[in-house]
């Protein structure tokens, strides 16, 4: 067992998850609220049950860490599941939402695979292999590697971040593109610069964390580590990142 293989699971896992997820979607379900005020479908519910029975059946001995049914197991490899992130876009028909899985292994993320079967798109990532956007279901010969911006000055950049006060945040003299559903695709093509989320859980950031560094990026949290379970951070192109962690005031390291 290797990467590779480790990867080859993800991609059958996560094509599996999505057609399932899409089935669901084109249906139509309604969400309810969880105890947190999160909202939930049952297909959140169904698609997480399908990724762990699959993982369990190909890796026994490695742990799972889901947004809806939680942990399973101790091992230092750990796959993090969000089965539909985006659930209000979901919900509400909007084909703005994911399915989502990455691998972590002895803490650091490894490898990740995001589905967005209603726009037939996916992006994954490798340590140390690159970041990758393709059509979905995918083709070998129409992945295009991602890599972020090189904007250099503030003054430049194009930044956003997950909510008003966030962005009242931003150095107020950078530019900011128009309000996307898919800020960090953005960020991973190049075409922003930067964009902070404080907010949120291991599941939603761990695969994009990867799948920025790989595309030539950076990620750190709100302590100024680079932990998927920090509340998020600041994600940026690496040239603009240490000029926008102090406009921001976070912390230089843990």
């Amino acid at each position: 067992m290797g990467s590779a293989d480790d990867l080859q699971l993800a991609f059958e896992t996560s094509d599996r998850a999505a057609d399932l997820a899409l089935a669901y979607f084109e249906s139509g379900v309604s969400a309810t609220l969880k105890a947190d005020g999160t909202p939930v479908t049952e297909a959140d519910r169904a698609v997480e049950r399908l990724f762990r029975e699959t993982l369990s059946a190909a890796r026994p001995e490695d742990a799972l860490l889901g947004e809806e049914l939680g942990r399973l197991g101790e091992s230092d490899r750990v796959w993090i599941i969000d089965p539909v992130d985006g659930t209000s876009f979901f919900s509400r028909r909007d084909p703005n939402w994911r399915v989502q899985i990455a691998l972590e292994v002895a803490g650091r993320i490894e490898l990740a695979v995001v589905t967005a079967p209603a726009l037939r798109r996916c992006w994954w990532a490798t340590r140390g292999g690159g970041s990758f956007e393709s059509s979905w279901p995918r083709e070998e010969a129409t992945a295009q590697r991602l890599e972020v911006s090189t904007t250099s000055t503030v003054a430049d950049a194009r930044l956003t971040a997950l909510d008003d006060a966030s962005r009242a945040r931003l150095p107020p003299s950078a530019p900011r593109p128009p309000a996307s559903p898919l800020p960090l695709v953005e960020l991973v093509r190049g075409e922003i610069d930067a964009f902070m989320v404080e907010r949120y859980h291991i599941w939603d950031h761990a695969p994009w964390i990867l799948l920025v560094e790989e595309a030539g990026g950076r990620f750190t949290d709100r302590t100024g580590g680079h932990a998927g379970d920090q509340g998020g951070g600041l994600y940026s192109n690496a040239t603009l990142h240490n000029q926008l962690l102090t406009a921001l005031n976070y912390p230089a390291h843990p």
